[in-house]
C-alpha cells in the first residue's frame, strides 16, 4: 500500500499489534500499509496517526496479518460511524433550564 521502508523514517516507535488495533478502535490512525518481512510467511504493519507519528509493529504470521488487516479495515469504518453519530446527538441536544 505504497513505496515505505521502516529505514526512511528514523522516528519510527514500535508498538505492539494490539496496540495498533487499539489505536484504530479509537480512530486514531490515518493510514496504514502492510510490509513483507525480511522472512517468509510474515508481515509487519505501519500506521501514520492523526498526530503524524510513525508506528510499526514487530512481524505477525501471514495468517494472523490477514486477520490484523480485517480488524483494521472494520475498526476505522466504525470509528467514523461513531464520531458520526455522537456529532449528529450533540447537535441535537438541547438546553432546557429547570426553574424548580
Amino acid at each position: 500500500m505504497g513505496d515505505h521502508s521502516v529505514t526512511d523514517d528514523i522516528d519510527v516507535k514500535t508498538i505492539p499489534v494490539a496496540h495498533l488495533e487499539g489505536m484504530a478502535s479509537l480512530g486514531l490512525i490515518e493510514k496504514y500499509w502492510i510490509e513483507d518481512c525480511d522472512y517468509s510467511g510474515a508481515k509487519r504493519f505501519h500506521a501514520i496517526t492523526k498526530h503524524g507519528e510513525h508506528v510499526v509493529t514487530k512481524c505477525v504470521d501471514d495468517r494472523g496479518a490477514k486477520k490484523v488487516e480485517l480488524y483494521l479495515l472494520l475498526a476505522k469504518q466504525l470509528s467514523n460511524e461513531l464520531v458520526e453519530e455522537v456529532a449528529s446527538e450533540i447537535g441535537e441536544e438541547k438546553y432546557v433550564e429547570n426553574n424548580d
